[in-house]
């Protein structure tokens, strides 16, 4: 009798501490594992231009910006004791207006000389990330991030470029009847950043306040008889709520 009462006062206290490990707030023990994130996200970003056929039309990196809305999920526990959403693996998807303008060595339609070319898109990329340090007490929230990135062209400048190639005018038409430039772009986008979490009494992350540098690899032609491809650097700073476990 003696033996059954002390293992039922130590699988009580083994459970209770179990409990208070889990969750040492008290109540109920919360099993997801999962974080699902919302902000905004912006900054600014350097882009960069192969040259066409034709002549040497391009002349040197332009600055643009960018701005939109972020989300983010992160997967997993650090550890079976952690916060959830401090594994591995993360997803994210964003949305933003973005301009990417570089500096040419051709004149505008009003004979501006140098002028830059300018194109504006709804910028949607789509991405993994993974934590590589994710189990570290400081360097948790460093990840890096690789996925495709799609361009839906909103706004095209200057209507035309005119290059003076050896006395000869080569003229490329930007934005007008007779302009020949795709409305959309694919890119490849890979990226460094971190996140600095705003943490409440159960260490769970409820705000990021992220920093990011990202570099995007053109592969389609601006037209087929344009066939210059974009690639641009983008530095960013994020803040982002949580809305949920998952």
């Amino acid at each position: 009798m003696k033996k059954h009462l002390l293992l039922l006062l130590f699988a009580t206290i083994g459970t209770v501490a179990f409990a208070q490990v889990v969750n040492p707030g008290g109540g109920p023990v919360d099993y997801s594992k999962h974080m699902l994130y919302v902000g905004v996200k912006g900054g600014v970003n350097l882009s960069s231009m192969s040259q066409p056929d034709q002549c040497d039309l391009y002349d040197g990196m332009g600055l643009g910006y960018h701005g939109g809305v972020a989300f983010l999920a992160r997967f997993g526990k650090a550890t079976d004791y952690s916060a959830p959403g401090t594994g591995l693996l993360g997803v994210g998807v964003e949305a933003k207006y973005k301009l990417q303008s570089v500096k040419t060595a051709a004149a505008d339609e009003s004979g501006k000389a140098n002028a830059n070319l300018g194109v504006t898109y709804l910028d949607v990329p789509v991405y993994a990330q993974i934590y590589p340090f994710y189990k570290s007490g400081t360097m948790s929230n460093l990840y890096i991030e690789v996925g495709p990135d799609f361009g839906f062209v909103l706004g095209r400048s200057p209507k035309t470029l005119t290059y003076n190639n050896l006395g000869n005018d080569v003229t490329f038409h930007i934005d007008n009847n007779e302009s020949k430039l795709k409305g959309m772009d694919i890119r490849v986008m890979a990226g460094l950043g971190y996140n600095f979490p705003i943490k409440n009494e159960d260490q769970e992350a409820k705000q990021l306040i992220g920093i990011n540098a990202r570099y995007y690899m053109g592969f389609n032609k601006l037209a087929g008889n344009f066939n210059s491809k974009m690639s641009n650097i983008e530095i960013s700073v994020s803040w982002m709520f949580n809305v949920g476990k998952l």
